[in-house]
């Protein structure tokens, strides 16, 4: 097309001076007539020539097309397989991560089992040689107990064969002299009763007590732990054999951790002085408490419920006694109801007297009542208080000194649990005796005022006979 244009263009400038000097010479018009029938001769070869190229180009650019698709789908599908190869690839790594992590925790699980095991049997280890056992077990066990050591089937195997002879050597008993320290360190001759692998009780003298193996030392060594004289009774009866039929004994099944550190024996005093400040004023409101529920008991115990007799007696004739003369308070309301010539009023002010009696008869009756129940409220929330200042306490502690320790946490954890038991012990027995009273005063009102209304009713009818 640039060939074209340009060949139009070279026509035009030729013919311009031509036609513009007004056609002087027809020569010169031949001239320029055959230079333009060249010229477009040219032209059609040259557009010719370009058409050509054009279609070539142009077929050229198809079959490069052709085989661009043809690429673009190969290209397309193989995309397709490697995203296929890809989910099943992603797949397979997240069933392997899977079955990777239930391998890691199996494991974690043996490290974890086989040291804690390794440990149990060195801390709480026979105090005696149990036979068959292997040489440097000890030191192997020892090892095992590394944090981040994986022990080996070799060693799981060792682990497992001292466990089975240890248990096994459980079972059995065996009395033997041997020399062993007691309580002051010296060491002495002394009828040793082994009983089972781990644990063993002796006699020496007047001195009984529990062994237990020292690593480095020549004999075993007694435990601080005192026995009672119960426990001494058994020991000596076991060690000496004298005991009638079989001697139960005391076993500690922690290995020796009980009696290495025995718990100190509770009794009430202890537990009151574990319970903190606030367990005082709740055993103060529970004495208090007794003292009024045995009051109000005593008294409305001698309170009988005799409104229907007391009726009778007074329109039966007996009307000329004072109030003052009756014994219970349906007596006394009936007697105020009477005038004082001993005849029954008009209703109107029979009712009158009747509420002004009963009203004069109620403070007697619900004396402390309502004390009683202030106090079976009050305990309950008093343990309340005391929890909260437990938890503050272990908190505390727990800021100071973290929580390896159990001990150091419990005096807060005791403070707690006490006052809140303490509460509720002295609340719920405050609460059924304020109900059962309540009931009582109930009844005595009730049968005070059917006395009186039936007092009413019989004036009444008396009337308008």
């Amino acid at each position: 097309m640039r060939r074209l244009l340009t060949a139009v263009m070279l026509v035009v400038l030729a013919a311009w001076p031509v036609y513009g000097a007004e056609r002087q010479e027809k020569p010169v018009l031949g001239r320029v007539a055959e230079d333009v029938s060249q010229m477009r001769r040219e032209t059609v070869e040259n557009v010719e020539e370009v058409r050509r190229s054009i279609d070539a180009q142009r077929k050229e650019l198809k079959e490069t097309l052709q085989r661009v698709k043809r690429d673009a789908a190969a290209a397309r599908e193989h995309a397709g397989r490697l995203e296929t190869e890809l989910a099943g690839l992603r797949a397979r790594e997240a069933e392997l991560t899977a079955e990777l992590g239930g391998r890691q925790e199996a494991m974690r699980k043996i490290r974890s089992a086989v040291r804690d095991n390794a440990a149990l049997l060195l801390e709480s280890g026979p105090i005696y040689d149990v036979p068959g056992m292997a040489e440097g077990w000890r030191g192997t066990l020892e090892g095992m107990t590394a944090p981040e050591h994986f022990p080996s089937l070799e060693e799981v195997r060792l682990l497992l064969h001292s466990m089975l002879l240890s248990v096994e050597a459980g079972g059995r008993m065996a009395l033997v002299r041997q020399p062993v320290h007691i309580r002051d360190g010296s060491l002495v001759e002394a009828q040793v009763l082994h009983y089972g692998a781990f644990q063993a009780a002796y006699a020496a003298g007047d001195e009984t007590g529990f062994l237990t193996r020292v690593r480095g030392a020549d004999a075993p060594q007694a435990f601080a732990y005192r026995p009672d004289s119960a426990e001494s009774g058994m020991i000596a009866q076991a060690v000496s054999g004298t005991g009638k039929g079989p001697v139960p004994l005391p076993a500690d099944v922690t290995g020796g951790r009980v009696l290495a550190d025995p718990p100190a024996r509770h009794t009430m005093l202890t537990a009151v002085m574990d319970g903190g400040m606030f367990l005082w004023p709740i055993m103060l409101i529970g004495v208090v408490g007794l003292l009024l529920v045995a009051e109000r008991c005593v008294t409305l115990g001698r309170v009988r419920a005799n409104g229907r007799q007391a009726v009778e007696q007074v329109l039966h004739g007996d009307r000329n006694m004072t109030a003052q003369a009756g014994r219970t308070p349906a007596e006394r309301v009936v007697r105020r109801m009477c005038t004082p010539g001993g005849t029954p009023d008009d209703a109107e002010q029979m009712e009158r007297r009747l509420e002004q009696a009963v009203l004069e008869e109620l403070p007697p009756l619900e004396r402390f009542l309502q004390t009683i129940r202030v106090l079976a409220a009050i305990s309950p929330l008093l343990g309340l208080l005391g929890t909260v200042s437990g938890i503050i306490q272990t908190f505390r502690i727990i800021t100071a000194h973290g929580n390896g320790d159990p001990k150091l946490l419990s005096a807060g954890i005791s403070e707690a649990l006490l006052t809140t038991e303490a509460g509720l012990l002295v609340a719920i027995p405050l609460l059924l005796c304020h109900h059962f009273l309540t009931r009582r005063v109930n009844t005595v009102m009730l049968d005070m005022e059917a006395a009186g209304t039936s007092l009413i009713a019989a004036g009444s009818s008396g009337r308008q006979q």
